[in-house]
């Protein structure tokens, strides 16, 4: 890896490793927060279909007694 930055620098500059920073820096936020709002819409799902159940005791868990 450290070879492929050397050659980089060397035939084409250091402006050219930067250069495609900016747009991945910007493609990150909005792909980061679709995977945190799935998340936290799957884990609200689970929370009211699984966990809200067992507390109220309306339908029975398998496996209990």
């Amino acid at each position: 890896m450290m070879h492929a930055f050397s050659t980089i620098f060397r035939e084409e500059g250091l402006h050219t490793l930067w250069k495609g920073l900016l747009p991945r820096l910007m493609r990150i936020p909005p792909g980061d927060a679709i995977t945190w709002c799935v998340a936290d819409q799957v884990t609200g799902f689970y929370e009211t279909k699984y966990i809200n159940v067992r507390n109220n005791n309306d339908i029975p868990i398998l496996g209990s007694s």
